[in-house]
């Protein structure tokens, strides 16, 4: 079939993209100046979308540990997107959103938009805030729509000069396109501007986004945890109509109590801290990232790759 029995070779993956540690570090930092500010600072609100089936999710079946069981998938019935927010007090009221499903795509994500988020995201969600919210949310590019988007060196001539004549600025009139660019990436802002960032903040509110692949900060993730295991069981008794998912799921709503709520905050906040610890030990951001790439056939010990009493060590670095 193609395999062959050889040695393991996990070096290169000990060590994270630099962008993802700098984001990382940010978020951390961004929390725990937030917390250390006691009643003065914003209070964390964790908001997150997840998916649920008319008929719930099949988590056991009968199996006798060959892959001829499970060849057949059992129908789950239709998908559920749900949009919601809590705090340490519970779910925030006013702000659930649940829609039928209108793509057959094995990711949820696919089934939200920009317009769709930032119309539940200003009407439900930003109304029924506590006042000076810190609203904590992952990365996903609806949740970041810029207010203006930036030029980047894959516009097209055209467009670099009519982003230019947008902004006023001059440029020769025979200019070639690496000169439009290089007037163009002079007056780009440094930074980008979010659409919802600059919404909320004349609200009194913040946004934290998650770093990349870091669910661990997000209390909420908890929570639909406890949710789905509720609904799941419940709908087992339904045939799964419109009328049955979203009568079950306000169910499972009103059971998630605020000490429940409170458990999974607290939780967070210790695994937050715990990060926040470990950066502050091992200073990852003043790091480069290491690889270590080996031959096929190399048999060099661990000791012969890493020899950290070498009288050769630059002590200056």
């Amino acid at each position: 079939m193609g395999f062959k029995w050889k040695k393991s070779n996990n070096r290169k993956y000990l060590m994270d993209l630099p962008d993802i540690v700098h984001k990382r570090i940010k978020f951390l930092r961004e929390y725990i100046e937030n917390k250390n500010l006691g009643h003065e600072g914003y209070t964390p609100v964790f908001m997150d979308e997840t998916w649920i089936f008319s008929k719930g999710s099949f988590r056991n079946s009968w199996q006798d540990d060959t892959k001829h069981t499970e060849s057949i998938k059992p129908n789950e019935g239709h998908r559920y997107i749900i949009v919601h927010a809590g705090t340490n007090d519970g779910f925030i009221g006013g702000a659930s959103l649940i829609f039928k499903s209108g793509k057959k795509t094995g990711d949820y994500h696919d089934n939200m938009n920009r317009g769709n988020f930032e119309n539940w995201f200003k009407t439900q969600l930003v109304p029924n805030l506590p006042e000076k919210s810190l609203i904590i949310m992952d990365n996903a590019s609806y949740h970041s729509g810029l207010l203006e988007k930036i030029p980047t060196k894959s516009w097209t001539k055209q467009r670099m000069i009519e982003w230019l004549g947008e902004k006023n600025i001059g440029y020769p009139e025979k200019a070639m396109k690496d000169q439009i660019w290089s007037i163009v990436s002079a007056n780009c802002p440094k930074e980008k501007k979010y659409y919802l960032d600059e919404y909320v903040k004349p609200l009194g509110h913040k946004i934290l986004r998650l770093p990349p692949y870091h669910c661990q900060f997000n209390a909420i993730e908890m929570v639909w945890s406890q949710c789905k295991r509720k609904y799941d069981q419940y709908i087992a008794n339904f045939k799964g109509s419109p009328q049955e998912v979203l009568a079950t799921w306000e169910r499972v709503i009103g059971e998630i109590s605020r000490d429940n709520w409170e458990k999974y905050v607290n939780h967070t906040d210790k695994v937050i801290q715990e990060a926040w610890g470990a950066v502050q030990v091992c200073d990852a951001s003043d790091i480069p990232p290491l690889v270590i790439t080996t031959d096929a056939d190399d048999d060099l010990t661990d000791d012969e790759y890493f020899d950290f009493d070498s009288d050769d060590t630059d002590e200056g670095d």
